[in-house]
């Protein structure tokens, strides 16, 4: 249903040498990263790494203090921020505010696509100011997909949300062509939708190509050859030298194994919401009989 761009260049962005800094705190110096088109790529670390800082650069919302940031040719961002929620005018109706932003050609199915948000009926007609935390979400979240975009960018965007508008989210995502980053905790979220890892530590930025379970397995590896290992030589991973050695080693995933762990996600979904589904319908059936 969302309207894409068509695709031109390898290259969606790239940052060179990038230093930022919050006073005395330096966040990153001489960050190098460089995105290519189709990439899936999740952002994860402890809080306070910098993975916001680094997604707002990215979107060309936060500033540089050093380095250059470099937007590929034909590359059309959009941007979800943790606080995009509250930025939706109050006195505006959900209809409204995706009209505003939907192309031409879409316009005759915005309720369609709001009904997949779960926005169904006379909701459309509601004003943001009566919507709940969660309800805000999927229409922030609705207005960033009717942007036309070939580069997604998002912090958190499952915060505010239920299980069934995760699922929402994701199978849309899983839909989309187009490159994506995506800044989360959330495992079950990411796994069956990236195929590239950013792990962010303070004053580090290391590269895992792989779903988030396989960079799981890969750290426990790393941690247990540490524990166990005293005395064996080892790449230094934290340099640019170990970096490039262990991305040489790595194999990113086929289109094959893509899908079979897509088809995977929906089986293991499906299996974990029929019990829910039919409480669901037999407390609908006793609302109406009541």
């Amino acid at each position: 249903h969302f309207p894409q761009p068509s695709r031109s260049g390898a290259v969606v962005i790239e940052l060179k040498n990038v230093s930022k800094r919050y006073g005395p705190l330096v966040v990153f110096d001489a960050l190098d990263c460089r995105i290519e088109r189709g990439e899936r790529i999740a952002i994860v670390g402890p809080n306070g790494a910098g993975k916001s800082t680094f997604s707002r650069i990215l979107a060309g919302i936060e500033p540089v203090d050093g380095g250059s940031r470099i937007v590929g040719y034909n590359a059309i961002l959009s941007y979800f921020g943790q606080h995009q929620a509250e930025d939706l005018d109050p006195e505006r109706k959900v209809l409204e505010i995706v009209d505003e932003v939907a192309p031409g050609q879409v316009r005759p199915k915005l309720r369609t696509i709001l009904g997949s948000f779960l926005f169904h009926g006379d909701d459309v007609f509601k004003k943001v100011s009566v919507l709940s935390g969660g309800e805000k979400s999927r229409l922030a979240l609705a207005k960033m997909l009717l942007r036309p975009a070939n580069f997604l960018i998002m912090d958190e965007p499952t915060n505010h949300l239920d299980m069934r508008s995760k699922n929402v989210l994701l199978n849309a995502l899983l839909e989309y062509e187009e490159t994506i980053v995506v800044v989360s905790h959330d495992r079950a979220f990411l796994d069956p939708l990236v195929t590239k890892v950013l792990e962010f530590t303070p004053g580090c930025m290391r590269t895992f190509l792989g779903t988030v379970s396989d960079y799981l397995r890969k750290k426990d590896e790393e941690g247990q050859a540490k524990s166990g290992g005293a005395g064996t030589e080892r790449p230094d991973t934290g340099t640019a030298t170990g970096r490039a050695a262990r991305q040489d080693s790595e194999t990113p995933l086929s289109e094959k194994e893509r899908k079979r762990l897509k088809a995977e996600h929906r089986q293991k979904l499906s299996r974990e919401l029929k019990p829910w589904k039919e409480k669901l319908a037999a407390a609908e059936k006793e609302i109406a009989s009541l």
